[in-house]
């Protein structure tokens, strides 16, 4: 797997009484997951093997198969446990917003975040430090954003360049700073951006610069 080594606006009162339960196993969504959809039996498994990267997304949830890797990778990579990861937010037709994300994501620390366009490209970010509503980029260097390009998973820590790490509240999801981000997701969640980016020395992350995204996920480590 090769691996290479602005400020927005919260005009959103954070709402301290909101509480963000870890022990929660259930997916943050108004959408059912059908578990049966997204579990492929082994022959079909064996079928796919050969299917390129864009094709391997199931409505458009990224293939079992390459979720293992990419979850594994980023263990390696950050130095984490090899333990299970935890679903616990999913965009839907009728959960899309930042505000309804940062309800569940806050106070999560170690988690992968992934994002899934329109045509199955794969992008997305680990985090160490918890989420948590910010008009300022906060975090440490323990994060970095990946993508998916050919079938190979590429993986690009914080390059400690600088410290904009990361930023989200209720206007904007930020992930990397320099003359672009790395990533950037609108307030309702639908729209992406990547570039260029110095916080972690990565390309932009997809090819289309801006997209519509398809699906958003965030996953935690289970300790």
């Amino acid at each position: 797997l090769p691996v290479e080594m602005s400020e927005v606006n919260d005009d959103d009162e954070v709402n301290d009484d909101d509480e963000v339960n870890d022990d929660d196993e259930e997916i943050a969504t108004d959408d059912e997951v059908n578990d049966d959809e997204d579990n492929t039996t082994d022959d079909e498994d064996n079928n796919n093997e050969s299917i390129h990267i864009k094709s391997l997304t199931i409505n458009p949830i990224i293939h079992p198969s390459l979720l293992n890797t990419l979850q594994t990778s980023i263990c390696t990579v950050f130095d984490l446990p090899s333990t299970s990861w935890s679903l616990v937010y999913r965009t839907s037709s009728t959960n899309h917003s930042l505000q309804s994300f940062l309800q569940v994501a806050r106070g999560i620390s170690n988690t992968i975040l992934i994002i899934s366009d329109l045509h199955g490209e794969i992008i997305g970010s680990y985090q160490e430090e918890a989420w948590r509503y910010s008009s300022s980029f906060h975090g440490n260097s323990n994060c970095g954003v990946f993508c998916l390009k050919d079938g190979e998973l590429e993986i690009y820590p914080a390059s400690r360049l600088n410290s904009f790490y990361s930023l989200s509240n209720d206007n904007a999801l930020v992930i990397g700073s320099s003359s672009r981000h790395a990533i950037y997701i609108n307030q309702n969640m639908r729209f992406c951006s990547t570039g260029e980016c110095s916080t972690f020395k990565s390309p932009p992350l997809c090819p289309l610069t801006e997209f519509e995204c398809a699906v958003i996920e965030l996953w935690k480590l289970v300790k």
